[in-house]
């Protein structure tokens, strides 16, 4: 069987790499370990790590 068009999409699927990156510490880390934050009313989406996030409110709760 030839068809490269449903090899294509097969591949393109299996492909897909479950990471994601940090936009603070610019780190690949899984999904799971990732906090997405709405920004613009939602038109976009920021993905940042769990350790970043709890750095980030830890320094507004303490105010440094």
């Amino acid at each position: 069987m030839n068809n490269d068009d449903l090899r294509r999409v097969i591949w393109k699927y299996l492909k897909k790499d479950s990471r994601v990156r940090c936009i603070t510490c610019k780190n690949l880390y899984k999904q799971e370990k990732m906090l997405r934050y709405p920004y613009k009313d939602a038109k976009f989406l920021i993905d940042q790590c769990m350790i970043c996030a709890w750095t980030a409110n830890t320094r507004d709760i303490l105010g440094k």
